[in-house]
């Protein structure tokens, strides 16, 4: 889902590769649940639910100039959705 977003922002947006691949804590969110699954470790899960808090704050207050009418502000919302629905299942599954 995040490689169309990307595509698509490129395409309809105009973003530069450099804007579009930047680092920020929800990509790295994600890698690290990733990894947590592959791994269980102890290291990784306590890094990922730290990072939930910023996928609170992002569904609280989005900084979404677009509205909520097209592609890429939809998967703003799933990604980051995804990232509290993979802390819940890790917290209660693992």
């Amino acid at each position: 889902m995040k490689i169309a977003e990307l595509i698509y922002r490129h395409k309809y947006y105009g973003e530069s590769v450099a804007q579009l691949f930047t680092i920020t804590f929800m990509p790295n969110g994600n890698n690290t649940f990733y990894i947590y699954d592959v791994f269980h470790s102890e290291v990784f899960i306590s890094t990922s639910l730290f990072l939930v808090y910023g996928s609170i704050f992002a569904i609280i207050m989005p900084d979404i100039s677009e509205g909520m009418h097209d592609f890429a502000s939809q998967s703003f919302f799933i990604t980051h959705f995804f990232i509290l629905f993979s802390a819940a299942y890790a917290f209660i599954h693992f």
